[in-house]
């Protein structure tokens, strides 16, 4: 399967429209198996000068282009490519290609064998035309033959025309009904008319048109202004719904509801009330200038404290909790439920640890005192020396 693509433009450079035709003129199998083929006529748009065909089976094909109208149909043969393949250049697979520089008048040429093919068919028209017109004759022949059979039947001052119709010369002397002369039933005798109903085709002709005195007017229809577009009068309101003026004092002296009006002077927007014109209010451009509703009311600090005082009514005032970090004096007795946990003392006034109290605590569980002396000053304090007392022998 393959696409064909191309540009097409004119002399300018610009881009032009039209359709590009394609069609198989002996549709076979395709060519990559069983299946279906493509149809075997394909009409592909050419907008704003770009071609793009949808897959084309590939082999012989015929393709015309229509820019205003249709070229003579061109033979190429559609290669297999899964590429998209340009148009043009496959032209040359059986005509010269004419240059560039002339292909404006090419498409003239090309037009202009459009037009000798529409004067043929014309031919063909006028040649219908003439049937038609002798077929028109054999009837009034006929016509002509009932003629003479109604002046054959004593119709009055009545006599065979030229035409094969019937000529009255003066009054038709009586009554007549449709048994003796059709169409002339209940007819005054010196008068003859015809109802528009009788006269065949123009009735309906005339009744699918409107007249130029409806236009403009309650069910008629709209006009058409200048530029080709139904002027505003002619249009409901909300189609139209912003009217601009030059000041407020040019607006109409009666406006219409749903409509707004612009003051170009002063650049403000008004409505009609009914009676007057009322300025609808610009953006205020602040809050400040917009008044507090009633339910959507605007914050303040003292309205979020006075929202959060019950929450905060339950919670210490931070100067008086103790913090994780910082150096803080507590006052006080102080119950601890557990045990605290304090590091190793250093300096005299600091927690001792349990560790710490035991190397000072007898197997006993006594609280015992050490106390260095040389060993004359042990010797000397004999068997009155404290059991509660540990000495240490220096010197």
């Amino acid at each position: 399967m393959t696409v064909l693509t191309d540009h097409f433009a004119d002399l300018a450079d610009g881009p032009v429209n039209g359709f590009v035709e394609f069609w198989r003129p002996d549709v076979g199998p395709d060519t990559d198996g069983i299946g279906s083929t493509t149809s075997d006529r394909v009409v592909v748009p050419v907008v704003d000068g770009d071609l793009t065909s949808p897959d084309l089976d590939p082999g012989p094909a015929r393709v015309m282009l229509r820019f205003g109208g249709w070229s003579p149909p061109r033979d190429i043969v559609i290669p297999d490519s899964d590429d998209p393949v340009q148009l043009t250049p496959l032209f040359t697979q059986f005509e010269v290609q004419p240059p560039a520089v002339v292909s404006q008048a090419w498409l003239a040429a090309a037009a202009a064998g459009v037009a000798r093919d529409l004067a043929v068919a014309a031919g063909a028209s006028v040649a219908a035309s003439a049937a038609a017109a002798a077929a028109s004759a054999s009837a009034a022949a006929a016509s002509a033959a009932e003629a003479v059979d109604v002046v054959a039947a004593g119709l009055p001052n009545a006599t065979t025309s030229a035409k094969g119709g019937v000529k009255i010369s003066g009054d038709l002397g009586g009554t007549w009904d449709a048994v003796t002369v059709p169409g002339l039933a209940a007819k005054a005798a010196a008068v003859h008319s015809h109802a528009l109903a009788d006269i065949v085709g123009l009735v309906a002709a005339l009744d699918a048109r409107q007249t130029t005195a409806a236009r403009g007017v309650a069910n008629g229809y709209a006009p058409l202004d200048a530029s080709g577009l139904i002027p505003s009068t002619h249009l409901p309101s909300y189609v139209d719904d912003v009217l601009e003026y030059a000041s407020l004092a040019s607006l109409p002296a009666s406006g219409a509801t749903g409509q707004i009006y612009v003051a170009l002077d002063t650049g403000r927007i008004y409505r009609w009330s009914g009676s007057a014109y009322v300025e609808i209010s610009p953006s205020p451009g602040s809050t400040d200038a917009v008044p507090e509703g009633s339910t959507n009311r605007y914050y303040t600090d003292a309205r979020a404290q006075a929202a959060n005082a019950s929450a905060l009514a339950a919670k210490a005032t931070d100067t008086a909790v103790v913090h994780l970090a910082g150096t803080e004096t507590i006052t006080g007795a102080k119950t601890f439920s557990v045990p605290p946990t304090v590091p190793a003392p250093s300096a005299s006034g600091h927690a001792a640890r349990k560790q710490d109290v035991d190397v000072k605590v007898g197997s006993d569980g006594s609280v015992v005192t050490l106390v260095k002396v040389t060993q004359a000053a042990y010797d000397a304090l004999g068997a009155g020396r404290p059991s509660s007392t540990w000495y240490g022998i220096v010197g």
